[in-house]
């Protein structure tokens, strides 16, 4: 492959390196490049001298870090931070590593209290042994002794002494374990006191900052108000000067734009220093939280050490007691006590004792209390049930009542059917007797004609009321008997009603008789008794329902 190579100028600017530079390495790097130089030509062997770019950029100087110039540029601006910025972020870390330290300070406290849970725990076996070693010594119950009179015949056991001594030596290194943790965490509350002093005084000069930026502002402002007052000034006199000369106005122009210039660069700055008061009023906010919060693990660090300073007394106390009666078991078989000892023992279980009637009596007063509800429980309950008592008396009574008052209906209803049965008897009688005197006498009659007589009889006897009609028998058997009762009560006054049946016995009474007319009068006295023979079924069925119900 064949290039032509032409003299160029090259630049050492832009990161690339310069010609004298390359060329021997070029020599170096293809010394096996057949070069033949003729008129100007050169041919170079291009055959791979090199497997991949980063072998060739390593060959011809290595690379090298390029930052553009446009990005500074462009970025510059955000990337510098003001002294103000810089000090509220180094306050934030500062705050941070505060909090973690005070976490792992409260953790290590934390920690040096189950260890001083755990050599009370030791303490209280400790005794619980003693104790228990002095029992099965004396079978004898415990005497006080003076401190003065040794028991020259006390057994020593070296054994339990070693053990013991061991165990108070354990105690005392978990004692001074916990005064230098107590000693820590006082330095680091001394810590956190300064820190918080600092921010306040931060936050003080955070204030100071914000009332300068706020004069500034309202200088600011005086001074656009200045401003725009020279440029309305500005522009009258420029309407009034018109015909002044180019110069002059050139000139005011001139101061029409700087005076622009000057109210732009000003509301450039009030901009700004608004920006800057929002965030110095978050930053306040942030650094009263910090603060609180500072202050409320301050007094959880100062209640944690008032507890280890008590758990430290409580654990010295009882140290020596042990102590004291480590001298005892050596010195006497049993146990000694000072009178003081002796007397706060006494006020111990004195107030125990107070403590425990007191919980005693507190309790017998809930008791009380609860047996009290339980009582005005019980007579609610009581006064409940004697008033469901008495309603349900009165609901049978009542019932009693509504039965008693349906009977007597009844009765009223029975009575008032047995005289109007009575009372149509009575009728029916007066008008068969009637009937009889005045009724024609035929002797040839058979007994065909005595039973039309006799049906005669009864459809004549039920003259006085309304006899039924078919009609009606069907209609009363849709309604009921108690219904069609109270329908004929009220119409009783109208005109009574005749069935066919009658209208013709009527008409044969009035015709003179003959043999064809006695056939035809058998004729319908047979339909008239088989209609009287319906009547009389219907109205004893009537009788007996309302009896039944």
């Amino acid at each position: 492959m064949e290039e032509r190579l032409t003299e160029a100028p090259v630049s050492n600017g832009g990161g690339f390196p310069p010609p004298e530079t390359v060329a021997p390495k070029c020599e170096t790097l293809a010394p096996e490049c057949e070069e033949v130089r003729y008129n100007g030509r050169v041919e170079i062997d291009t055959s791979a001298p090199f497997e991949s770019v980063k072998e060739a950029v390593d060959r011809f100087g290595g690379s090298a870090v390029w930052n553009s110039q446009l990005k500074q540029l462009f970025f510059s601006k955000k990337n510098v931070q003001e002294p103000e910025d810089l000090e509220v972020s180094i306050l934030s870390d500062q705050t941070a590593q505060l909090e973690k330290d005070l976490i792992i300070k409260e953790r290590e406290t934390l920690e040096v209290l189950k260890e001083l849970e755990s050599a009370k725990k030791i303490v209280a076996d400790l005794k619980s042994k003693i104790q228990k070693e002095t029992s099965c010594e004396e079978p004898n119950p415990r005497k006080v002794h003076p401190l003065d009179e040794p028991d020259p015949e006390s057994i020593p056991q070296d054994a339990q002494c070693s053990n013991v001594l061991n165990e108070l030596n354990r105690a005392k290194l978990n004692l001074n374990q916990t005064t230098s943790d107590l000693a820590a965490i006082r330095a680091s509350i001394d810590l956190l006191n300064s820190s918080i002093e600092k921010e306040k005084i931060l936050l003080e000069e955070t204030k100071h900052k914000l009332s300068n930026n706020t004069t500034m502002i309202s200088s600011l402002e005086k001074e656009l108000n200045i401003a725009t007052e020279k440029l309305r000034l500005l522009t009258n006199q420029k309407g009034d000067e018109k015909n002044n000369d180019d110069e002059k106005s050139l000139h005011s122009s001139k101061e029409i734009n700087e005076m622009t210039l000057e109210i732009d660069r000003i509301k450039e700055v009030t901009n700004s220093a608004q920006s800057e008061i929002v965030h110095l009023t978050a930053e306040i906010e942030q650094t009263k939280a910090s603060i609180k919060t500072d202050e409320i693990r301050c007094l959880a660090a100062r209640k944690m050490e008032e507890a280890a300073k008590e758990a430290e007394a409580i654990a010295l106390t009882e140290i020596k007691a042990l102590l004291s009666s480590d001298n005892l078991e050596n010195t006497d078989g049993g146990v000694t006590l000072t009178l003081e000892e002796y007397d706060s023992l006494n006020q111990k279980a004195q107030e125990a004792l107070e403590g425990s009637r007191k919980k005693v009596e507190a309790a017998m007063c809930e008791v009380d209390e609860a047996n009290r509800s339980k009582l005005e429980t019980l007579k609610k309950l009581e006064e409940a049930r004697l008033e469901a008592k008495a309603s349900r008396q009165a609901l049978e009574e009542a019932l009693k009542r509504v039965e008693a008052a349906n009977e007597g209906k009844l009765d009223v209803e029975e009575s008032l059917r047995k005289w109007h049965c009575q009372k149509k008897a009575s009728h029916g009688l007066q008008t068969s007797d009637k009937f009889k005197k005045y009724g024609p006498y035929h002797g040839n009659r058979d007994s065909k004609s005595k039973v039309a007589d006799v049906n005669e009889l009864d459809m004549d006897s039920e003259e006085g009321e309304p006899t039924l009609s078919i009609g009606q028998i069907l209609s009363m058997k849709l309604t009921g008997p108690d219904v069609y009762d109270k329908l004929v009560w009220e119409r009783r006054p109208e005109s009574p009603k005749v069935s066919l049946g009658q209208m013709l016995n009527r008409k044969q009474r009035y015709v003179p008789h003959s043999h064809g007319a006695d056939k035809k009068r058998k004729k319908f006295g047979f339909v008239g008794a088989g209609f009287s023979v319906l009547l009389a079924k219907h109205q004893r069925s009537k009788k007996k329902r309302p009896s039944l119900g």
